[in-house]
């Protein structure tokens, strides 16, 4: 039943992960050790927030070095609004996986949201350019923009536009990087 969780949740389908991830956790012996951060990732993904939040801290009161369950709950606190909270979460998480793009495009965020966006800007500049998504390219294109640095939005947001020109956030960054620019 473990191994059905996984994928189901890869695969967009936290109802169907939830109950096969509970029932793992019911048997005798060892859990394999990502059962529980999918079982919280389901739950998230199901809008159960305090119980998710839960199953995190729990996660981390056993494994204090859990990085999936670091950045799951600084997710959380970030859609929260509890900023510092949420880069200390990410800060941890990245000590443990240091080029991770999602945990560097969660610390950037929270980072922002502090309001260092020089700090968030170098934080998203440190990710391997053949690492970055087009989440990444996105927040820097969009910290650029809000750091009066239009000629840098629109070094990374032209080729996310040309990549996917229905991507309409960032056309409305790149057009406004354009208008920014002179």
């Amino acid at each position: 039943t473990y191994l059905g969780a996984t994928p189901r949740l890869g695969q967009g389908k936290p109802e169907e992960a939830l109950p096969l991830a509970d029932e793992a956790t019911k048997g005798e012996g060892t859990l394999p050790p990502d059962l529980p951060p999918v079982r919280a990732e389901a739950l998230v993904r199901l809008g159960k927030i305090p119980e998710a939040e839960q199953a995190y801290r729990t996660i981390l009161a056993s494994n204090p070095k859990d990085r999936r369950s670091l950045a799951g709950l600084g997710a959380l606190e970030l859609r929260q609004g509890k900023f510092a909270e949420a880069k200390q979460h990410y800060s941890e998480a990245q000590a443990l996986a240091p080029q991770d793009p999602r945990v560097r495009l969660g610390l950037a965020a929270a980072t922002a949201s502090l309001g260092n966006l020089k700090e968030a800007i170098k934080i998203l500049e440190g990710v391997d350019a053949r690492a970055r998504s087009v989440g990444v390219l996105v927040a820097l294109g969009s910290y650029y923009l809000r750091d009066n640095r239009p000629s840098e939005a629109i070094s990374v947001l032209s080729p996310v536009v040309a990549q996917l020109p229905q991507y309409g956030r960032a056309r409305l960054l790149l057009a406004t990087a354009y208008l920014g620019s002179g």
